[in-house]
């Protein structure tokens, strides 16, 4: 269907144009086939997953909503807010990081990544500044 199709990509002068790199689409033309079909010719398929499709990691994803759905796991859940979400709103809140002051994804792991450290030795400053001489770090050893 597509053979030769390369030679035949002209830009409005006449001028050839470079085989696509990606190939998008919507949602109705989300087949296995034309998946294997578009990777043949070296092409990347870009087309979401229909609403009805079964991911391949549902299993998994399954298998994570039995065990939530156990007691043990829903008191464990609720303590998710004193733990977790704690450093999560102490960033956002005191450490000003609502949004990333530069632009491209290594800036924004660099300034989070400083954020993390900032907000983990506040956090072992505490530990520290809590201890007592016979809890110190020095009397352990």
């Amino acid at each position: 269907m597509l053979e030769g199709a390369d030679a035949q990509l002209l830009d409005s002068e006449g001028n050839r144009v470079a085989w696509p790199a990606q190939l998008g689409g919507d949602k109705g033309y989300r087949a296995d086939w034309i998946d294997e079909y578009v990777l043949a010719l070296g092409i990347k398929p870009v087309i979401p997953s229909k609403d009805n499709e079964r991911s391949e990691h549902e299993p998994l994803v399954d298998a994570h909503r039995a065990r939530m759905a156990t007691e043990e796991a829903k008191k464990l859940y609720k303590r998710r807010k004193q733990t977790v979400e704690l450093g999560f709103a102490d960033v956002k809140q005191h450490r000003a990081l609502r949004r990333f002051p530069r632009r491209g994804l290594q800036r924004a792991r660099t300034h989070l990544g400083l954020a993390v450290l900032i907000h983990n030795l506040s956090e072992f400053l505490k530990v520290l500044t809590a201890m007592t001489p016979e809890t110190s770090l020095t009397s352990a050893v």
